[in-house]
């Protein structure tokens, strides 16, 4: 099938997290919480194109530049059983690491060696492994989503949403108001040696692969911290994923 872009504002998962657990009543803005979602899925590719999606596979060139390390160039690979399970390789540079989440625990291998994820690590993984949490589909039980006041992004006002997920930390999607599509995450977690962290994920220039629509371009970072860049130029739906990828 021959891709075709989409853009969501001029700015950038993926990776990415969140979902729905309750309809919440119409309110000041127009659309409701739970309408927003449904207009995302549906310029994503629709509620049951999203999720007949079980496997996931994304690889690009990437950038990776902090104070500590400089600027770092190499390939940043995802391979995702949805819901289930996550395998993440990055080889930047002289620093090459694996981070994977089997389904109950997690843990890294990088070059200072293996070390277990836990708290909001792990929770980073498991949002990761929800491509379309943005769109409500795979919300735990419980969650609640609540339309805020549009915001200006890039130029651009857009919708925005918070996703809680019943741990106190909620994530914001901004949402543009023309295409539906979802230009920006915003999450706050505890990290090891940052503390207390606000992470930005922004999606730009979507590209349809089997009926479904993803970023090709995603920026991640953390300010004053790092920033990284992903130019997907690899995605396979529904692809058959080594089980030994996830065994430690």
């Amino acid at each position: 099938m021959r891709d075709r872009k989409r853009h969501g504002s001029r700015f950038l998962p993926t990776a990415t997290f969140i979902a729905l657990g309750q309809a919440l009543a119409p309110c000041a803005f127009g659309q409701t919480a739970e309408e927003l979602l449904t207009a995302h899925a549906e310029a994503l590719g629709g509620r049951a194109a999203l999720a007949a999606v079980k496997t996931l596979r994304h690889a690009g060139d990437g950038t990776f530049d902090s104070s500590f390390s400089g600027r770092l160039e190499g390939r940043v690979e995802m391979e995702i059983v949805v819901g289930e399970r996550v395998w993440r390789h990055s080889s930047m540079g002289t620093f090459t690491t694996t981070t994977v989440w089997d389904g109950s625990s997690a843990w890294e291998l990088g070059p200072m060696g293996s070390r277990t994820l836990a708290g909001d690590e792990l929770r980073l993984l498991e949002q990761a492994s929800l491509p379309f949490l943005a769109a409500g589909i795979g919300l735990p039980e419980g969650s609640q989503v609540v339309r805020e006041g549009d915001r200006e992004l890039d130029g651009v006002t857009h919708h925005v949403l918070r996703i809680d997920a019943g741990e106190g930390k909620p994530t914001t999607v901004y949402l543009n108001p023309e295409t539906h599509l979802a230009t920006r995450l915003v999450l706050a977690a505890e990290l090891p040696n940052l503390g207390q962290v606000e992470i930005t994920q922004d999606m730009q220039e979507y590209v349809e692969h089997d009926g479904v629509l993803f970023p090709r371009r995603i920026r991640v970072s953390v300010p004053g911290v790092f920033t990284s860049e992903t130019v997907v130029d690899e995605t396979a739906v529904n692809l058959e994923i080594d089980p030994e990828r996830f065994e430690p």
